[in-house]
């Protein structure tokens, strides 16, 4: 294994007459990547910009061209609103939406049975292409929800309609629709309607607008709820897609029982094929509401309602295990189709959890997916509680692992939940005791598996006096993967000196002598980590050298060079004694099997001293300063890392 330090020292010098004074010196350890075939080294650069400046003359010549230009593009604009106006003049497109409809009202949302926010739940479709006389494929408006008062057995929801006047060129509403849809369904004593499906009849070629609203209350505490506004294109002849997907808005980590707004997107965008939405396979337990159209919602898991009007949580998802550290979740798939040629198959994933996998001795965090589309789509905006549980391979559950045993962060409240996983992660530590355990878990082949419960409250919008509703989020369980620990040898930090105040007498006189020569103070780190254990027949060493380059100070032809300089370097490792660094590859620490260099995890403040050797021919100037780069390397005679036990 060899291993790579490079670190920048610096002597910083001021003329003032016959003294010296300090500069500020730039020190940089930097650490390259460690591995038993790979060598590293950096090295520090800085570069400068000069910036120039144009003459006042240049900048006159490009305003004025720029001012031509923009004067040109002023006329051709003109020329293209004149040659537009014309044209709608002979043929008016639609534009904009009927100025009489009314501001739709918010979305109706409710988790599990308990509704937040009263109006539509689900809306009428937004956009419709159809074809004139298909009496196969009509303009159709299926599966809208409402969310209503308690007790509410049925309910009218009004049609209002507008088509569009070429001649005029607006918005014209249609007085003499005046439809009235019924809802009902057997969850009406809670609140929740369902939509009779509306047909619109007798639609000419055109463009039409629809918007549906319902009452809800006893007056004069009565409200008014209007859905989104819906547009109806009818055409003389089809349009087939030639392509179809799925809008970036629908998540790719999804929880179950939680409702996700879905959207279609469909080449050309005025296609007349019927769209339609399914799970791939019995196995992936996902729903759609509606599930033909351009929108729909998409539920996960086999969540339902029972005989008592309450709903049951997902038990699906929530008891499967991922094993793939990949994936957040677990994986599900599902169609969307543009009439009966074209389809495309999409995936997500369920439950937000990967595996874990990591070896016993590395640590590190889990992540977790899906958070930020979670509180976006429930709306929650007080703080979450989040509990990670944990289970051996049988399903039996395990205490919950403490800070003494290496894991933090299982259970706490968080402000904001898209958080998580930057600021409050579940973390395994390097010498987790927990991590051990359970990686003789995963060598038997019954691997611990975890499970995180996310908890808030939200109030309902409707009333400030209901009290603020609970919401339980449960993930997926996925398998902690513990391998065995591997082991390693590694140069975690390395030590950077400032020598301070140098003054020129010294510069030219040297600083041979160890009891006067200028030293770096307290010291600085020195760290090497040995978890590995000696193979049979072969010794548990590693070797520290370390070179340091020629001290010098400018670039180029102005540089200057000090003569040869050693730092006698001491409190190595608990090493005795001191070792010296110089020009030449020194070897500055070893261990040889035994505890030679301060047992496995050694670490110390190392201390410098500056002898330097005369340099009674250099000129020194104001603004000179001084720097060494040092390069360390960790080596060993090992050919494998072998575990601590």
């Amino acid at each position: 294994m060899k291993t790579k330090q490079l670190i920048y020292l610096g002597i910083a010098i001021l003329l003032s007459g016959a003294s010296l004074t300090n500069l500020p010196t730039r020190v940089s350890a930097v650490e390259s990547s460690r591995s038993s075939t790979s060598e590293s080294s950096s090295t520090m650069s800085q570069s400068s910009v000069s910036v120039e400046s144009g003459n006042s003359e240049s900048e006159k010549v490009v305003s004025s061209e720029s001012k031509a230009e923009a004067s040109a593009t002023q006329s051709s604009q003109k020329t293209t609103t004149d040659t537009i106006s014309k044209v709608r003049a002979i043929k008016s497109e639609p534009t904009g939406t009927p100025s009489s409809a009314q501001t739709p009202s918010k979305d109706g949302w409710s988790f599990l049975l308990t509704i937040f926010r009263k109006g539509f739940s689900v809306q009428p479709q937004l956009e419709q292409y159809v074809v004139a006389k298909d009496t196969e494929n009509p303009a159709k408006f299926t599966g809208m929800k409402m969310l209503t008062g308690l007790l509410t057995l049925s309910k009218k929801t009004n049609v209002t309609r507008w088509h569009w006047d070429s001649a005029s060129a607006t918005w014209v509403l249609d007085a003499n629709v005046k439809d009235k849809i019924d809802s009902n369904g057997l969850l009406g004593v809670l609140g929740f309607l369902n939509i009779d499906d509306y047909v619109p009849s007798n639609l000419a070629v055109g463009e039409y607008y629809y918007q549906f609203d319902f009452d809800d209350g006893i007056w004069p505490l009565q409200s008014h709820y209007y859905s989104k506004l819906a547009r109806v294109s009818v055409s003389e002849q089809p349009v087939p897609a030639t392509a179809i997907d799925t809008t970036a808005n629908l998540p790719k980590v999804v929880y179950s029982d939680v409702d996700y707004a879905a959207s279609a997107l469909i080449t050309p965008s005025n296609s007349t094929d019927k769209i339609t939405w399914k799970a791939s396979s019995d196995s992936d337990k996902l729903a759609f509401t509606p599930d033909n159209g351009r929108q729909s919602m998409l539920t996960a898991g086999n969540g339902y309602v029972n005989s008592d009007n309450k709903y049951v949580e997902d038990t699906y998802y929530v008891n499967q295990v991922n094993k793939d550290p990949n994936v957040f979740g677990i994986p599900a798939n599902f169609a969307i189709s543009a009439g009966t040629a074209l389809s495309t198959t999409k995936n997500i994933a369920v439950g937000g959890l990967p595996a874990f996998n990591k070896a016993a001795d590395v640590g590190g965090s889990w992540s977790v997916g899906g958070l930020s589309e979670l509180v976006s789509t429930t709306g929650a905006t007080k703080p979450w509680h989040y509990v990670w549980k944990f289970t051996d391979g049988d399903g039996n559950a395990i205490a919950t692992p403490t800070a003494a045993e290496g894991v933090t962060n299982t259970e706490q409240d968080i402000t904001d939940l898209t958080q998580l996983n930057s600021e409050q992660p579940l973390t395994f530590a390097k010498d987790s005791s927990f991590m051990k355990k359970a990686a003789e878990a995963t060598a038997a082949g019954k691997s611990y598996q975890a499970q995180l419960t996310l908890t808030t409250s939200i109030e309902p919008e409707e009333s400030s006096t209901k009290a603020a509703q609970k919401v339980t989020v449960v993930s997926n369980k996925a398998e902690l993967q513990a391998t065995p620990a591997t082991g390693k040898l590694s140069l975690d930090a390395v030590p950077s000196f400032n020598f301070g105040t140098i003054t020129a007498s010294k510069i030219y006189n040297g600083t041979l002598d160890p009891d006067t020569a200028p030293n770096a103070g307290v010291g600085d780190t020195l760290a090497i980590t040995d978890t590995r254990v000696p193979a049979s027949g072969v010794t548990n060493d590693w070797t520290l050298k370390a070179i340091a380059s020629k001290f010098t100070s400018g670039t180029g032809s102005t540089v200057k060079t000090l003569n040869p300089v050693t730092l006698q370097l001491s409190n190595i490792l608990g090493i005795p004694g001191s070792q010296a660094l110089t020009e030449t590859e020194n070897t500055i620490a070893t261990k040889d099997g035994s505890a030679t260099a301060g047992g496995t995890n050694p670490s110390s403040l190392v201390k410098a001293s500056l002898l330097m050797s005369p340099n009674s021919t250099i000129q020194l100037t104001d603004g000179d300063a001084f720097s060494s780069q040092i390069t360390w390397n960790l080596t060993t005679n090992q050919p494998t890392a072998l575990a601590v036990k």
